[in-house]
């Protein structure tokens, strides 16, 4: 079912998927599924969608303000944009009568895994959090993928991008991987993932963007989820998201907490059909027994 919402005065586009034979009186918790990465409500997160509803869980997909059918400005990953646009999602469910507003939880990747644990932070209403490949600091994660040379030349750009658009008000165009460095593998899959898709050919991001993720860092809002379940996945040999800064959020949560880590695999072999429906299978487990807990 069609949806759309707003966010801080933005209109957003969003899917609401309801689990097999719901009438008008059916009433379901509900998981709110983010995209990670430049990602779309119709670009992979069906296939959690889709998953989740066979579990007896309603489903609500949304767009980030810029992408896809959503209003926004273009060229644009500020995460704390997209932590008030996964808030939005979150009030705009427990207004639907076929969903148990308390019982709502969070389901997200990446960039968007980072999001959501700072929405939780200032949510309590979201019961519980997944996170797939999660990062607590996004300056340690942006470096984490650069050597010490290109982090200091990357550092030069980013500051003076910040100087220029004090006078101009207008921030460099790059290609994400200028922001994002992949590994071979995943640029191959990225490429693949962009053939007959002209929007997502031509998707670009400022350098504010950067600056933007490098200044946010969640992990020092941990605390305020607390008792409120989490659940990370991630990939041992991860070349995107380290295992070892996984696991120092991880650290971070206090009790319940969940982390499953999967080995002989990249980063994006989860998204293989079987692997992913395994993966989901343990996560709709988790979150049916945080769903069911009396609420905190």
């Amino acid at each position: 079912m069609t949806v759309a919402f707003h966010s801080q005065g933005i209109k957003l586009a969003g899917s609401l998927d309801l689990p097999e034979g719901a009438d008008s009186q059916s009433v379901f918790p509900a998981v709110v599924i983010c995209a990670g990465w430049g990602g779309t409500k119709d670009r992979s997160l069906p296939e959690f969608s889709s998953r989740l509803t066979r579990h007896g869980f309603a489903v609500l997909r949304f767009d980030y303000r810029g992408y896809g059918l959503s209003e926004g400005t273009p060229n644009r990953l500020h995460p704390l944009e997209q932590t008030a646009d996964i808030r939005a999602a979150v009030a705009f469910l427990r207004t639907q009568p076929s969903i148990d507003g308390s019982r709502i939880a969070v389901l997200s990747v990446l960039t968007g895994a980072a999001a959501a644990l700072q929405a939780a932070s200032e949510d309590g209403g979201i019961r519980a959090v997944v996170g797939f490949f999660p990062f607590g600091d996004g300056e340690r994660w942006l470096r984490s993928l650069r050597r010490t040379w290109e982090w200091r030349a990357f550092l030069s750009r980013v500051e003076a991008d910040r100087s220029a658009r004090s006078v101009s008000g207008v921030s460099e165009l790059v290609d994400p991987d200028e922001i994002l460095i992949r590994d071979a593998h995943a640029t191959e899959r990225e490429a693949k993932s962009r053939e007959g898709s002209q929007a997502r050919r031509d998707w670009r991001l400022g350098l504010d963007s950067a600056d933007a993720i490098m200044a946010f860092k969640p992990e020092d809002h941990l605390h305020r989820i607390a008792p409120r379940p989490v659940m990370f996945i991630a990939v041992e040999s991860d070349s995107m998201v380290a295992l070892e800064d996984v696991e120092r959020l991880y650290e971070k949560l206090t009790s319940p907490k969940r982390l499953l880590v999967l080995s002989g695999i990249r980063h994006h072999d989860i998204y293989q059909p079987e692997r992913l429906t395994r993966v989901i299978d343990g996560v709709a487990a988790f979150l049916d027994e945080s769903l069911t807990q009396p609420e905190v």
